[in-house]
């Protein structure tokens, strides 16, 4: 896969005593199913020695119908935790995505929680705020937190 940085939706991530990682957003093109498609991904960098987590979002897995045609806004999703939903903590992507016959705003929920050694795509907070329709990040905030918690926090 080749792809570029997307600066302006690329961020350190601080805590504690400082930097603890940084988060980059980008596109490229991805050979897909024998067909050359749009993706956007997210990399992140955390830890000592640093790591590398690479995480397809948009034209890939579950979402490789769709060409990603660039991530729009990021937002940490912040839930309180309460005794039927683990603490986890979520990063809400707002991409903008096209079909062969139309072009659409595609929420994409990241989450880590407890035994999660870095991000994964939440697939039932994601499947919640498409459904839901969710275009805004507030939307997607809403969405996720009326999602089933994830069975397991392995990967």
């Amino acid at each position: 896969m080749a792809g570029e940085v997307v600066q302006a939706q690329s961020f350190g991530v601080r805590g504690g005593a400082g930097t603890q990682g940084v988060r980059v957003s980008g596109r490229g093109r991805q050979i897909v199913a024998g067909r050359d498609n749009a993706v956007c991904f997210v990399v992140l960098v955390a830890g000592q020695p640093p790591r590398l987590q690479f995480i397809p979002t948009v034209g890939a897995g579950a979402r490789e119908a769709d060409a990603c045609l660039g991530v729009a806004a990021v937002r940490l999703l912040r839930a309180a935790p309460r005794p039927d939903r683990p603490a986890l903590q979520r990063l809400g992507l707002r991409y903008r995505a096209a079909s062969p016959h139309a072009a659409m705003v595609e929420p994409v929920i990241l989450r880590c929680g407890a035994g999660l050694r870095g991000f994964v795509v939440d697939e039932a907070a994601t499947a919640a705020a498409s459904r839901a329709g969710a275009t805004t990040l507030k939307d997607m905030a809403h969405a996720a937190l009326t999602a089933a918690p994830p069975a397991s926090s392995g990967r």
